[in-house]
């Protein structure tokens, strides 16, 4: 299997779906408007003030960030596939469970070890965040991976 081309489409799908559901969840819900959410991705490297301060030159780096750590999910998963080829052939159960899995790798280890110091989202987002990355995150990664896997083989 091929290994940029999935892993730079699979980041990008990803990463547009799960940046869009947060921009619209969190401004129907809180009333945050979008270029916070792509701050507070930016507060994870600089801090929460400094992300605010910041302005659009932040909301433009937690952008990259998101795009960033989305393709490396999708290369992480494409990777795995190589040796694991039931990844693929199973696309839908193991990109919702690889979906999962990132919410809690995101939520307890990347936040809290993060600038921000960040908690898991409370309820309603912590459900919605479990569903965003089942269905917005693994699963298309997976299934680009899958789809790849079977057009590389001719």
């Amino acid at each position: 299997m091929r290994l940029l081309a999935p892993t730079l489409l699979g980041g990008f799908v990803a990463g547009a779906l799960d940046i869009a559901y947060a921009c619209i969840a969190y401004f129907a819900m809180r009333d945050v408007p979008p270029i916070r959410i792509f701050q507070s991705i930016a507060a994870g490297l600089l801090g929460g003030e400094a992300a605010r301060d910041g302005g659009l030159n932040t909301a433009l780096l937690g952008g990259a960030l998101h795009f960033g750590m989305t393709t490396a999910m999708a290369g992480v998963f494409v990777l795995a596939a190589r040796g694991l080829p039931i990844l693929v052939r199973r696309p839908v159960l193991f990109g919702l469970l690889y979906g999962v899995g990132i919410f809690f790798v995101m939520n307890y280890v990347v936040v809290p070890n993060s600038a921000l110091h960040g908690k898991p989202p409370e309820q309603p987002f912590y459900a919605m965040g479990i569903a965003i990355h089942a269905l917005g995150v693994g699963l298309p990664i997976a299934l680009i991976a899958a789809h790849f896997q079977k057009n590389s083989r001719g």
